[in-house]
């Protein structure tokens, strides 16, 4: 494992190897030592000392601006064009949900766009040498947002990319820094002595190289990293290609020529002009500009005694109890920042949920909540998200259409906030009480489970937050991508070529002829095949193999496919076989996939473009898809999608399947085609239903939407937060689904002896008779109870109806022993006495208790009091 310090000063003693530009040569770059933290840099300046990092002297740009002033928008649309006239080609942004991606939830640099497939060589980039204003989302710094006035949750890394495979030279180390310094210098108008460059190194998944950072004033401007070497058992080796990771700052250009206190005043400025309504705080100016020239040495994540840099941060402004003041003023800050990263995200189709990645914009969100009502800030939320869609229409118009729907996801977010705070507010003050105070790991419980932010816990308690608490949350709360899970298969397929996939090119072969190439236990390895392994959530094909039933078919993870047959022993290497597929089988997981993919469309067209497939399972007799959705879908939306799904079947829409390069799938389709999640591989194999659905997708289908015939959703239900089953049938089961209910409709009118069309309003009226009836029986039995405390003797009763109301009144009333049955209400048995549970199990009764009470249900009230009379002897 590579270990970056060590690596540093490797590089560092090889510095003329990995550092030593003709650039910095040519324009007379000085290689310096910093005297404070030992930092390697270069400078135009003789006299420079230290390094430019911003703990030797804080930020030295604020209220003291540097080269040509430019809004945020603008500074990018100046990069993208200098770029472009220096043979880049300009990308659009990807999603800041990563959904090619299996590794992590949020695209959190501009190389994870090109990760692992480009990045490896394996395809080619969209273009090369590119440049892309790629949004990231990083949720390690939320504590530090607001308060640094430079962490942000989203930010836009304008990335430089270039991708050098084998021999080829496209852009390296030299070309790299020299745009980079000709772009600071005759675009952004820095004077070039004011311009610091630091030695560095980068590591990360076996790969490593050096890089190289620039400052001005204290600022950090962007990283240029040399993709260039891999580990190997004995050292290292250059990798076969080269990769110019550059990420650059958006938001540190514009802050840097605006100097003004915050990165978020330039990043944000409608928004924080908006929020600075509600609260600014009563300091002098010279102060807070004081303290933003400070503010670089505020990371709460990093600091080892965060309270101890407060501390000294208001000492040396002479302002004691500054942070108390500055506090809600940051927090308007965070709340800027949140929403535009809620923003994002729901606009690129996350949401959010205590489900992987909605993890982490759930805690944004009530964040922003409580916030807000600690302070009593009237803020309007949809205004907020308006005034962020047109400072960034320039550049990402798109978020404009995303407005209303972001609104009525935090309207949804804050009821659910709401009712959570509610609930945990007593077991917070019960956990205070009975530990005496709160830990790290008390304010991560209260997260994870009851939804309550460190900021409530404050407000409930008055115990400040621990330094780190929301890195701490979001460490505890990051949970892997679960793998897939995969039969074990005990077989060793190693040394077994690729399987040929038939279904592939004909999903409607049933039977073929293969070549026996071996047998590994149970299962049967063929040339090729036409049974289709389990995979994409749909179950496998069975059938026979020479007569030989196959029970299941799996695929390894080198393309070779498994056929498990119930008499292994009667095939042989080398023979000749007949392969049959169970055709009634094939066709329907054919018409259930492709129904799958209509589903979706379908639930877009209904519930929005946030809709995602979070799931499906594809089998023979029913099937499912699970949709992301902020709220429960209503009857009326199923009806709606229902109908649309059958209209695209009545349109007999041809069904196209073809293999495409990935990166020109992508540029074509969007990453809108990775439904099913992350799809491996160079190629992808592209199912189109025209002008409905395109995806990247391995299973089998239809020809025509025509061919399934019929579709019926049969049920929706919340299978975790903001996730949403429906559950459906396609073609004959449908068929067979319907004409079971009409059946059991048609037993209905039977016995209420009414014709099928009158069975509701006949149900209802009996429903009413019934609920009347019961009212009577508990009446009754209120009255009962009374003349029970009053004269009864027993210790047994049976009333007409009893419920837990009336149970504890004649307990109160009679005292102990008591059996207590009734003959309609739920629970319907009751027992005080010792040994409670014990004396229910001897009656017969299912129920719990404890102590002297117990309490369950009994289909036969009459025989369960006979046996306690027994029993009472």
């Amino acid at each position: 494992m590579v270990d970056k310090k060590s690596l540093k000063k490797k590089f560092q003693e090889e510095w003329e190897k990995h550092y030593k530009l003709p650039f910095f040569e040519e324009r007379g770059f000085l290689r310096k030592k910093c005297k404070e933290c030992g930092q390697y840099f270069w400078t135009l300046d003789p006299d420079r000392e230290l390094c430019g990092e911003p703990e030797h002297g804080g930020y030295k740009f604020i209220g003291n601006p540097v080269g040509e002033k430019r809004g945020y928008t603008e500074t990018w649309e100046a990069m993208a064009e200098f770029y472009a006239k220096n043979g880049h080609e300009i990308v659009d942004r990807y999603p800041v949900v990563a959904r090619w991606r299996d590794d992590i939830y949020f695209t959190i640099a501009s190389i994870a766009v090109f990760q692992p497939y480009a990045v490896a060589g394996e395809v080619d980039p969209p273009a090369n040498p590119l440049l892309i204003p790629q949004p990231c989302l990083r949720f390690k710094d939320i504590e530090n947002v607001g308060i640094s006035g430079r962490h942000m949750t989203s930010f836009v890394m304008v990335g430089q990319h270039a991708f050098n495979k084998g021999s080829s030279h496209v852009l390296w180390k030299n070309e790299a820094v020299e745009l980079m310094y000709r772009f600071m210098t005759d675009v952004v108008g820095i004077p070039e002595e004011e311009i610091v460059f630091h030695e560095d190194v980068w590591a990360g998944g076996g790969n490593f190289g050096p890089s190289v950072e620039y400052f001005v004033r204290g600022l950090e401007l962007g990283n240029v990293v040399f993709m260039q070497f891999r580990e190997t058992g004995t050292g290292y080796e250059q990798l076969s290609t080269r990769v110019i990771d550059h990420g650059i700052g958006l938001s540190r250009f514009a802050w840097l020529t605006n100097g003004t206190r915050t990165a978020y005043d330039v990043v944000f400025p409608s928004v924080t002009k908006y929020l600075q309504e509600f609260y600014v705080p009563d300091v002098p100016g010279d102060v807070l500009r004081r303290f933003a020239e400070m503010s670089g040495a505020l990371n709460f994540d990093e600091a080892e005694n965060i309270e101890e840099v407060m501390r000294r941060i208001e000492e040396e402004l002479n302002y004691p109890g500054f942070f108390e003041q500055y506090r809600p003023y940051a927090e308007l800050y965070a709340v800027a920042d949140h929403t535009r990263t809620l923003l994002f995200a729901i606009n690129d189709g996350a949401l959010p949920s205590n489900v992987g990645g909605g993890y982490n914009l759930r805690v944004l969100a009530r964040r922003v909540f409580s916030d807000i009502e600690r302070y009593g800030w009237e803020v309007d939320l949809a205004k907020v998200m308006e005034l962020h869609a047109r400072d960034l229409e320039p550049m990402f118009p798109e978020l404009g259409e995303s407005v209303a729907l972001a609104v009525d996801v935090l309207e949804e977010e804050r009821k659910k906030y709401a009712e959570s705070k509610r609930k945990a507010r007593s077991r917070v003050i019960a956990t205070v009480k009975k530990k005496g105070g709160l830990d790290v790991d008390d304010f991560i419980t209260f997260y994870q489970s009851y939804g309550i932010t460190p900021e409530d816990v404050r407000e409930i308690t008055g115990t400040e937050p621990p330094p780190g608490v929301y890195a701490a949350i979001e460490s505890a709360g990051e949970q892997k991508r679960k793998e897939r899970k995969k039969r074990v298969i005990k077989a060793d397929v190693s040394e077994y070529p690729k399987t040929l996939a038939l279904y592939y090119d004909d999903p409607y072969l049933f039977e073929f002829e293969a070549e026996v190439l071996g047998v590994e236990g149970n299962w049967v390895i063929l040339d090729k095949t036409a049974f289709y392994p389990e995979g994409g959530g749909q179950d496998p094909d069975t059938g026979e193999i020479n007569g030989i039933p196959v029970l299941d078919v799996q695929k390894a993870e080198n393309g070779v496919i498994l056929h498990l047959v119930e008499k292994a022993e009667a095939f042989r290497p080398g023979t000749k076989v007949i392969g049959r597929i169970n055709r009634e089988r094939r066709l329907r997981h054919m018409r259930h996939h492709t129904t799958a993919h209509l589903i979706l469309a379908a639930a877009k067209r209904v519930l929005g473009k946030h809709v995602w497939q979070a799931g499906a399972h594809k089998s023979e007799r029913s099937a499912h898809i699970d949709l992301t959705h902020y709220r429960r879908i209503s009857d009326d939306e199923l009806k709606r999608i229902e109908k649309i799904v059958n209209g695209f079947v009545m349109e007999n829409v041809e069904v196209k399947t073809y293999w495409m390069d990935r990166t020109e799938a992508e540029k074509r389709f969007g990453v809108t085609l990775y439904q099913g999640g992350a799809v491996p591989g160079k190629t992808l194999r592209i199912v189109e239903v025209v002008g409905i659905d395109v995806e990247a997708c391995g299973g089998t289908h239809v020809k025509t939407t025509g061919e399934i015939g019929f579709v019926k959703l049969v049920k929706r239900e919340s299978v975790a937060d903001g996730i949403e089953r429906i559950t459906y049938k396609s073609g004959d089961v449908a068929v067979e689904f319907v004409q079971e209910r009409e059946a059991k409709l048609k037993s209905a009118a039977d016995v209420l002896r009414v014709p099928v069309e009158d069975v509701p309003a006949a149900a209802e009226k009996m429903f009413n008779r019934w609920k009347s009836a019961e009212k009577r029986a508990e009446k009754l039995a209120s009255e009962l109870a009374k003349y029970i405390i009053k004269y009864g003797e027993d210790r047994v009763f049976l009333l007409p109806y009893l419920d837990q109301r009336i149970a504890e009144k004649i307990a109160d009333g009679k005292g102990k022993p008591l059996v207590l049955v009734g003959e309609s209400g739920k629970p319907n048995v009751f027992i005080y006495s010792e040994n409670a549970t014990e004396l229910l199990k001897k009656l017969g009764v299912k129920g719990g208790g404890k102590g002297d009470r117990a309490m369950g249900v009994t289909d036969d009230p009459r025989e369960v009091y006979r046996k306690a009379l027994e029993l009472k002897g």
